[in-house]
This record gives C-alpha cells, sequence and structure tokens, in this order.
C-alpha cells in the first residue's frame, strides 16, 4: 500500500497563488487579519477565478522561470485526460515506471498493485514523482513521450514560454515556464472537478 502522503497541493477555484521563490511567510501579530510578505517572492500572481481578475500581481509575467513542481500541472491535467475512465483498473508497478526516479516520492515500489486512482491521487494530491513517472509510462508508454504530448499540449493552449524536460518539476537548465503560463494552466484545471477533488483531498 502506498505510504501516507506527505505533502498536499491546494489549488482553489477562487483564487491562485504562484510563488516562484518564496521561501518564508512573515505574518504581523495584530488584530488585524494577517497578510502574508511578500519580500521574499520573486513572482506572484493572485487571480480570481470566479471573476476573470487579476487581484495582484509581483515581477514580470513573462519572465522565464524554473517550473519545479508546477509541472505536475500538466502531468495532472494529462493524467486525467487519458485515465480519468480508468480509475478503478488495478496495475501492478514495474522497474521500469520507476527507473531514474529522483526527488521526493510516495513510496510507490515494484510490484506494487494499485488502481489508476490511487497513482492519480498520489501525483495531483501527493506530488510524488515516483507517481509522475508511472502516469507518463500509463499515458504515453515512456517518460520521453509523454514529455512530447507535455510541449505539445502546452503549445496547443498557448504556453509560448513554455518547455518541459520531465514530468516531475526537478530542475533542469532546459525546463522553463513562465508565471503566466502557470496561470493559463492553473485556470484549466480549476475547471475540472476530479482534479479539484484530488488536489485539495
Amino acid at each position: 500500500k502506498i505510504e501516507h502522503l506527505r505533502r498536499s497541493a491546494a489549488f482553489f477555484i477562487c483564487f491562485i497563488i504562484i510563488c516562484a521563490v518564496l521561501p518564508f511567510y512573515s505574518f504581523a501579530s495584530t488584530a488585524k487579519p494577517a497578510v502574508p510578505d511578500t519580500t521574499g517572492a520573486s513572482y506572484i500572481y493572485l487571480y480570481n477565478y470566479e471573476c476573470d481578475r487579476i487581484i495582484f500581481s509581483k515581477g514580470s509575467l513573462d519572465k522565464k522561470i524554473s517550473p519545479a513542481s508546477t509541472v505536475k500541472l500538466m502531468s495532472g491535467y494529462l493524467a486525467l485526460q487519458h485515465l480519468s475512465n480508468r480509475l478503478d483498473e488495478k496495475i501492478e508497478i514495474t522497474d521500469e515506471m520507476l527507473s531514474d526516479v529522483e526527488g521526493f516520492t510516495v513510496g510507490i515500489q515494484s510490484g506494487d498493485i494499485l488502481t489508476v486512482n490511487d497513482i492519480l491521487y498520489s501525483l495531483i494530491c501527493g506530488s510524488g514523482n515516483d507517481a509522475a513517472h508511472i502516469v507518463a509510462y500509463l499515458c504515453s508508454g515512456s517518460v520521453d513521450g509523454f514529455v512530447n504530448e507535455m510541449n505539445a499540449t502546452a503549445h496547443e493552449l498557448g504556453m509560448t514560454t513554455t518547455n518541459y524536460t520531465n514530468p516531475t518539476g526537478l530542475d533542469d537548465s532546459h525546463a522553463y515556464t513562465t508565471v503566466y503560463d502557470t496561470a493559463i494552466m492553473s485556470k484549466l484545471n480549476a475547471k475540472n472537478e476530479l482534479f479539484l477533488k484530488m488536489s485539495t483531498a
């Protein structure tokens, strides 16, 4: 069985906050509602989904930045496109699916038998790099094939300043995106009830 997920992603249908470099928040100890100190963030994009309005932004929306785990917005989007009608299907995890996995994982091991639903939660809620690799194989037959589909989809969606090199967000000098492009991906996922359910579990 999968270990208890140690991380959760939060994507709110009312707003999207994207911070490229935000090491910590500092809150004022007053009677007023706490407001985060954004001095440590280079890029911020606060968007109200319901009224289609940018509430606050900081830094250039078109500046190339490292995408980090926001890559999983695209990985999760494509995963649901391919696999949302196979949620109860059981998958036996293979060594090939987990080859070259680095960084944070949710503890999936070769030989595990998981439902597609389990795998999607491990990716979208758990942000597991192991789950991202498994999804790549289930959707496209390989990590490289999945990355090609990610980039093709980004182009179709108008994300003109984005290039993916892996489905996880591990640092790569050739991987980049912008706050604006990431917002395109976030707004699209905010329209998907299953994505919202899994990301806020």
